[in-house]
């Protein structure tokens, strides 16, 4: 997941899974504000690996 590892990623994927519960996401930046550990360079670094580019 875009070179990120371990706790930090945990804490990510956790973050992520309890919003989600919480209320669907509306848009990128709803997942930026939301979730604890993501912020905007995470966020597309996240997104830079998903389509292939780094």
């Amino acid at each position: 997941m875009a070179s990120i590892k371990g706790k930090t990623a945990e804490k990510i994927i956790t973050s992520i899974l309890k919003e989600r519960k919480k209320q669907g996401f509306s848009s990128f930046s709803d997942v930026v504000k939301r979730v604890e550990g993501l912020g905007d360079k995470r966020m597309v670094a996240i997104l830079d690996a998903w389509n292939g580019t780094f």
